[in-house]
């Protein structure tokens, strides 16, 4: 007989007759009894309950999570059928405790650091059912080493991998905004930290200004050092470059003492490239060639080699069409 045919009307006058009365009396308490037991699991109930916890963000603290507890015992309130899945799931049940979530209260007298997981039992009810509510930690308490925390400024650096089309280039350095940020987190990393650097900003076939942000690259740095801003603005000026000559003095360095010399020519001729709009401000004495005379008593050779030393700030490509020059002793 299926469950279906206990309820049709020649069935139900068989049950009720005399001799069906066992029958129908044991009906009558399954359905009574599983009513009760859907009444008893939409009621509230105080329970304990055992979690496993998991930690997050321990380090951003300078919390090292290998001596904390790796069990609590919550007591909870809620729905009987919530309840059920607590204490008869297979699998483990746990709670997240995330730094980011708590406040750490120091006690410099006795030296301690230690987390209240009562201050803020809601946090963790959120991670059970909608209707729960945690009433009671154990351990309420947290005892963490914390190290001393630290900030500062710190310069950031850009990294770039440009590429111009023909005939451009820079006309001056990239302007980062903001050029530092701070940085946050336990005083001994913060220390050793002096700048930060960008992710690498790639652009190809450049032939005008562009701005855009770039993010901070972690660079290997732990979850425990925050910085703020994590972006920078970055503004490039691009113009079309020419190529520019100059004749600049030679000037001789380390010449021997006693020793005279005597350089021909005494002057070099530089090759650069300059933006179009520098082109016409670019003078030879901003230019410094030097020739190298320490060894011009002992050499064979008959000419020293020549390098450009300083150049203005907006020239590139810099070079010396001849790049050695003779020389004569004299006494």
């Amino acid at each position: 007989m299926e469950i279906g045919d206990i309820f049709t009307s020649r069935t139900l006058r068989k049950l009720f007759r005399p001799g069906g009365r066992l029958l129908a009396f044991g009906v009558c308490v399954v359905v009574a009894g599983f009513l009760w037991v859907l009444t008893a699991l939409t009621r509230p109930y105080k329970v304990l309950v055992d979690f496993e916890v998991l930690y997050q963000n321990a380090n951003s603290f300078g919390v090292k999570d290998v001596n904390l507890p790796r069990q609590v015992s919550l007591e909870l309130e809620d729905y009987g059928y919530n309840i059920v899945g607590y204490r008869f799931r297979n699998e483990a049940h746990s709670i997240t405790v995330d730094f980011n979530n708590y406040r750490i209260f120091r006690n410099n007298r006795r030296n301690e650091a230690y987390v209240l997981l009562n201050y803020k039992p809601e946090v963790i009810a959120r991670q059970l059912s909608n209707d729960a509510k945690v009433l009671k930690v154990e351990p309420d308490t947290l005892f963490v080493s914390a190290s001393e925390r630290a900030g500062k400024k710190v310069a950031v650096v850009l990294k770039t991998e440009f590429d111009f089309r023909k005939q451009y280039m820079l006309s001056a350095e990239p302007v980062i905004s903001p050029d530092s940020i701070t940085i946050n987190g336990p005083k001994s990393q913060i220390d050793r930290i002096d700048f930060v650097e960008t992710e690498l900003l790639t652009k190809d076939d450049i032939e005008a200004p562009f701005e855009d942000r770039v993010k901070i690259a972690r660079n290997g740095f732990g979850s425990e050092i925050q910085m703020s801003p994590n972006t920078v603005g970055v503004k490039v000026d691009v113009q079309e470059f020419t190529e520019g000559t100059l004749e600049v003095p030679i000037e001789q360095v380390n010449v021997p003492p006693g020793a005279k010399v005597v350089l021909v020519p005494a002057k070099a001729i530089v090759k650069y490239r300059v933006p179009l709009s520098y082109y016409a401000g670019i003078k030879p004495n901003e230019f410094r060639v030097v020739a190298d005379c320490r060894n011009v008593l002992t050499q064979t050779a008959d000419n020293i080699k020549l390098t450009v030393a300083e150049s203005p700030k907006n020239t590139s490509s810099v070079n010396i069409i001849d790049d050695r020059v003779r020389y004569l002793l004299k006494r």
